[in-house]
């Protein structure tokens, strides 16, 4: 065992983040109308100049590297990552500055298939160590499957709104932490929701190695306006928007609501 391994070994396996999603971007061509990261409603001023930078990819990859954090998988999203004008640099850093010294594992950059990866990444696909990356399956490109959007099940329905019980998934563990811009959040999908109910204070600064030391209260505070948190909403595809979620949306578009920090 090496020095490194065994410094990992003092952090408890429950609740260890080990999936990390880097939503580099909310620009996207398709804006469907159930997108459960909220890019069609484009009033959100803080989906608007929402890039990550390569400095803040930067700050994300010293905090890793000086937590000593193994990442079994790194995900690329967005909105469209590939839209993303900085994302061949982006793949350039993340190999050299963690695949391989063995930080992550893999990466798995996940598009809608609009643009073919390939032709786009093409300066990145240049270099050898991200080549080789790819050739061993270690980078890999997924396209969303199609009629995905159509997956995204009433993302602006509240349980708490329906009267409806709720509890917390899945989801944020297993699917990762998630970086923005605005810093990193338990998860793609709970993000969307701290934000669009203008809870800044859900932004965390430093990388959460450990979930349930850093959020240790989804379901009181999120899990009531998310349709994952309903086992009847759930399977209920709906294109409603209940009355939390009408409020927040006309916040923001009165501008009533406090920028969010940025990371």
């Amino acid at each position: 065992m090496t020095m490194a391994d065994d410094a990992r070994s003092n952090v408890p396996m429950r609740g260890r983040v080990e999936v990390l999603q880097l939503e580099i971007t909310y620009r996207c061509q398709l804006l469907c109308p159930r997108c459960n990261r909220h890019c069609n409603l484009q009033q959100l001023e803080y989906l608007h100049d929402a890039d990550l930078t390569m400095a803040q990819l930067d700050r994300c990859i010293g905090q890793i590297r000086s937590a000593d954090v193994h990442l079994r998988q790194i995900r690329v999203l967005g909105g469209e990552p590939l839209l993303h004008p900085q994302i061949d640099e982006f793949l350039v850093r993340l190999v050299s500055s963690l695949m391989i010294d063995g930080f992550a594992e893999t990466i798995v950059v996940v598009t809608n298939g609009v643009i073919p990866a390939r032709e786009r990444l093409s300066p990145a696909l240049a270099g050898p160590a991200v080549r080789g990356m790819i050739d061993q399956g270690r980078i890999q490109f997924q396209i969303a499957w199609p009629g995905k959007q159509k997956s995204f099940r009433g993302v602006l329905v509240s349980p708490a709104d329906m009267g409806m019980p709720w509890r917390e998934c899945g989801v944020p563990r297993v699917c990762g932490s998630c970086l923005n811009a605005y810093g990193y959040w338990p998860n793609g999908n709970c993000g969307a929701v701290a934000r669009l109910f203008g809870m800044g204070e859900y932004a965390r600064f430093e990388f959460p190695i450990v979930f349930e030391d850093t959020w240790p209260h989804l379901e009181a505070d999120l899990c009531r306006h998310c349709v994952k948190g309903s086992a009847v909403l759930v399977h209920n595809a709906s294109d409603a928007i209940t009355r939390s979620y009408r409020n927040a949306i006309d916040s923001w578009t009165r501008g009533s609501r406090p920028a969010f920090r940025r990371f």
